[in-house]
Parts: C-alpha cells; sequence; structure tokens
C-alpha cells in the first residue's frame, strides 16, 4: 500500500498555543488537545481576518467576503455578535490575549501583538497496490483448526461485548447529564432551562418576566442557550424572589462555557 500526495492543508497557529483549521472550523489547544469547532460563518470570518493580517478589514468587505460570496444575505446587525462568539470561544480553548480588535466606525483586525504562524500538513492518501500478474505458488498453509476458529469467536465476542459496554455507560452518562437542567421551551429563539424546576403556577410568569429582560433582546446565536434559577424563599408574603440567569454557548460535547451577563434581579410572581 503507497500513499499519494494530494496537496497541503494551511493550519494558522496562534500564539503557539491554539491552532485553527478553516477547512472545518476546528480550534484546537495544542497544549492539553481540547477542541471546539466554529460554526461555518465564525469560520469564514476568522479566516478572512487571519488573510488580511495586521490591516483593518473593513465591515462592508467582511459581510462581502463571508456571506455574499458564500450566496448569503448580509446580516449586518449580528456580525457583532458573530464577532463576539468567536473571541468567547478562543478564550475558552485556552487564548488569553484578545486576537480580533474593533476598529471604531471602521471594522476588524488582528492584534499585533499574537503571533500567528502558517502550518503545512500535507494531505495523503492510500494508493493500492498493483495486483502482482506472477504466477500463484501453492498455498501449504495449515487449514484452520476448530480450538483456532472458536479462540478467534471469543475474542472477537469479547470486543463486541466491551463496545456494547462502552456505549451503554456513555449514554447513561449522557442521561445523568441531560436531567441536571430542564428545558422550559423557547423565548426569541433562545433555549430557556431551568437550573432547578419551578412550581408550575410560578413558571409561567417567570417566562414572561425573561421575555422582558435585555439578555433577550436581540435573541440567541445558534450555540447559545440561558440559563435561568428562580428563588422566591425571600419575602414570600409580597410573591417576590431572586433570579439568576446568564447566556451561554454551548460546545459539541454539551458542554458550557463563558457565560456573560448574568443577572441578580427581583422578580413579581402572580
Amino acid at each position: 500500500m503507497s500513499l499519494l500526495f494530494l496537496g497541503n492543508l494551511m493550519i494558522y497557529l496562534i500564539n503557539s498555543v491554539v491552532s485553527f483549521n478553516p477547512e472545518n472550523g476546528s480550534l484546537k489547544n495544542v497544549v492539553n488537545n481540547r477542541e471546539v469547532f466554529l460554526s461555518s460563518l465564525n469560520a469564514r470570518i476568522l479566516h478572512q481576518l487571519i488573510n488580511a493580517g495586521p490591516d483593518c478589514l473593513r465591515r462592508e468587505e467582511l459581510l462581502q467576503q463571508a456571506w455574499q460570496q458564500h450566496g448569503l444575505t448580509p446580516a449586518p446587525a449580528t456580525l457583532n455578535q458573530y464577532i463576539s462568539v468567536t473571541r468567547r470561544t478562543l478564550v475558552s480553548i485556552g487564548l488569553q490575549e484578545r486576537l480580533i480588535i474593533t476598529v471604531a466606525k471602521t471594522g476588524y483586525r488582528l492584534n499585533n501583538s499574537i503571533n500567528i504562524e502558517t502550518v503545512k500538513v500535507p494531505i495523503l492518501s492510500s494508493e493500492a497496490p498493483i495486483p502482482d500478474s506472477s504466477p500463484t505458488l501453492p498455498d501449504n498453509s495449515k487449514p484452520l483448526t476448530p480450538s483456532l476458529i472458536y479462540n478467534i469467536l471469543t475474542i472477537t465476542l469479547l470486543i463486541i461485548a466491551g463496545l456494547l459496554c462502552f456505549l451503554i455507560s456513555k449514554r447513561y452518562l449522557e442521561l445523568n447529564r441531560s436531567q441536571s437542567v430542564i428545558y422550559a421551551g423557547k423565548i426569541k429563539g433562545c433555549p430557556i432551562y431551568f437550573i432547578k424546576k419551578l412550581r408550575e403556577k410560578d413558571q409561567e410568569s417567570y417566562l414572561r418576566f425573561l421575555a422582558t429582560t435585555p439578555l433577550l433582546e436581540k435573541g440567541c446565536l445558534r450555540d447559545e442557550v440561558i440559563l435561568a434559577h428562580a428563588n422566591r424563599r425571600l419575602n414570600m408574603s409580597e410573591g417576590i424572589g431572586h433570579q439568576f440567569m446568564a447566556k451561554c454557548s454551548i460546545d459539541t460535547q454539551g458542554n458550557y462555557y463563558h457565560c456573560e451577563n448574568e443577572y441578580n434581579t427581583l422578580w413579581q410572581s402572580k
């Protein structure tokens, strides 16, 4: 079996900490191997900024390169949100310094103090060997004995059983983790999860309260959710309690990261 060279894949190494693959949008910490994935739009935005180098990329240029060239309608109002998600993801994967700098009333550029190296990774493909046309020699190998067949079957069954155990335990952990928060529905496109179950007579009024908060004013991006927790133990006679809410991003493994805009305020139950 020989290997066929298909070309080079361009990988960007940011500050010798995070590698960025623009082909699939992966961001990987090269120290601890933790990996997350940007959406296709976020990946295109970051790739265009890297291509621009230290020069400022105007908002109009970025919208044209990331949206219009790919058959999408530009969304100037959400560009800031996509930039914010990209920044948060870079921080969550281990890049401590801010990579993307906002140029007021103009656009965005990269931080000149952050080093970005281009690494070429060869793309190889296996190539089937050319069949040998030489005469076939007599096969002197011994046939499989019943005991050898039994051993092979036993090992195969053990491997299958081990794989099934692994899949079952993984599913069990996923089910347990999913029960740690309670899905309560959507508000303005944002999935709402309660950290602790509310009383049924309080849940509807609390959801109405959440719909009026500034955190939900602009809705959510595809990888964002709202975590909320309400408590009426204080001031029970007045029907008033404290509440906590946060907008968080969630990665492909279901982990929450870079939660922001936390609130601790009073809400009125009815």
